[in-house]
């Protein structure tokens, strides 16, 4: 049922366990392996609901409903870009008053589109758009996006993420944890059908080094976390993962206004996945392209070293990256989008 299927984030306050967002969470493996026998950390929940939207009250803490609104329920929606805008109808629910906040992406063939609100009077066009957590709501809202890039004919997929508090940012080196904050939840995804070309498609993309064995260090950790094989740990999951250093490193530094990156993408899956990076919630280049393709083969990794110069940028800043399916991966329904875990980037000049 897709007219009525919806995603509710909980973030947990009280309870400290990491859940994964229905199926494979785009995270270090080990935390997938794991994740029930953890009981000390905060929890991120997401629980798919149909038509009664029930949610599962595990304690306070936020929880944003959302979805697309106005669809069929029996067929796989399919939106025509045939005018200015592409117009699609949503609708958002905030269940407590938190204070916090949540973001929405939206990601058009892989890439994160700019995108306006339609009843906001100055409709101003942003790649995450902001919604706060201060009260309760529910309101319906009517996303437009001018797609940056698509041919006459071609048909894609459209996934609309939600990201859990977004503007957190720790407040020292210190004490560099992101809590739960930062989870990513998402609706299935729909069709995007070209009845007329863009005509402003300037999107390059930079390719990763593809097909390379899957590093010692996950196949240790599903070694130790799992009583699977590799492929049976893996299988239809992705993996997305950002660092400097290691995998294991809650704080990245910068060095000169520069910092070296390495990132990887590995699973059980075949297929294009387009990696875009985020600073402060923002996108930032890959050697000066808009996102890092790569094409995934099962049970092998995809990597990429690359600089950012953070010239511009304060001293306390946060980095994630969220890799999305493109092509025709979207029709299979087990292919989510996935993000890396939020890390604080410190850049002392």
């Amino acid at each position: 049922m897709r007219g009525k299927r919806t995603y509710i984030l909980t973030a947990l306050l009280a309870v400290v366990m990491l859940v994964c967002l229905v199926g494979c969470a785009g995270k270090d493996v080990r935390e997938q392996q794991s994740s029930k026998q953890k009981k000390a950390e905060t929890t991120a929940v997401s629980e798919e609901t149909e038509e009664t939207e029930e949610e599962a009250v595990m304690g306070e803490g936020d929880s944003f409903d959302f979805g697309f609104a106005d669809v069929s329920e029996e067929e796989f929606t399919v939106f025509p870009y045939d005018k200015e805008y592409l117009e699609i109808p949503f609708h958002l629910k905030s269940e407590r008053a938190t204070g916090h906040d949540a973001g929405l992406l939206v990601f058009i063939d892989g890439i994160p589109q700019k995108y306006s609100i339609k009843e906001q009077p100055d409709r101003k066009e942003e790649i995450m758009q902001f919604f706060s957590l201060d009260k309760t709501y529910e309101q319906k809202i009517t996303l437009q996006i001018k797609p940056n890039r698509g041919k006459k004919g071609e048909k894609v997929g459209i996934y609309v993420c939600s990201i859990v508090y977004p503007s957190f940012q720790p407040k020292s080196e210190e004490k560099p944890s992101y809590q739960y904050f930062g989870q990513l939840g998402q609706v299935s995804p729909v069709q995007l059908e070209y009845k007329k070309s863009v005509p402003r498609d300037a999107i390059n993309m930079i390719k990763s080094e593809d097909g390379r064995e899957i590093s010692e260090d996950i196949i240790n950790a599903i070694e130790m976390f799992s009583a699977k094989s590799l492929e049976e740990s893996l299988e239809d999951c992705v993996y997305v993962e950002l660092y400097q250093n290691s995998i294991d490193e809650t704080v990245m530094r910068a060095e000169n206004g520069k910092i070296r990156l390495h990132m990887r993408l590995y699973g059980g899956v075949e297929g294009t996945y387009r990696t875009t990076v985020f600073v402060n919630n923002r996108p930032v280049k890959v050697k000066g392209k808009v996102a890092v393709e790569s094409q995934m083969h099962a049970n092998k990794m995809s990597e990429l070293d690359f600089e950012l110069d953070l010239a511009g940028y304060g001293e306390m800043n946060t980095i994630y990256a969220v890799t999305a399916p493109a092509g025709d991966a979207y029709l299979d329904m087990l292919r989510r989008c996935e993000k890396s875990d939020s890390r604080l980037l410190v850049n002392k000049q």
